[in-house]
């Protein structure tokens, strides 16, 4: 269905793999294939690193917080 909207926390979380990150990838492609949104939420400071990086940072909305990430999406 249209409208599909998800976030993924890394709150707690210190390190990701590629596959993590390659999984993560082909799900933002899927769900926005499908009309729906993608968030990624209470990245640290070494996860902000990696995004950046990676460019990763160009395709994901990042927010903050869980809170922010809700938020965004309405």
């Amino acid at each position: 269905s249209n409208n599909v909207r998800f976030i993924v926390s890394f709150e707690g979380v210190e390190s990701l793999s590629s596959t993590v990150l390659g999984t993560l990838v082909s799900s933002l492609l899927k769900i926005q294939s499908r009309g729906g949104q993608l968030r990624v939420a209470a990245v640290n400071e070494d996860l902000d690193l990696l995004f950046r990086l990676t460019g990763l940072h160009k395709i994901f909305q990042i927010t903050e917080s869980l809170d922010e990430a809700i938020k965004s999406l309405g």
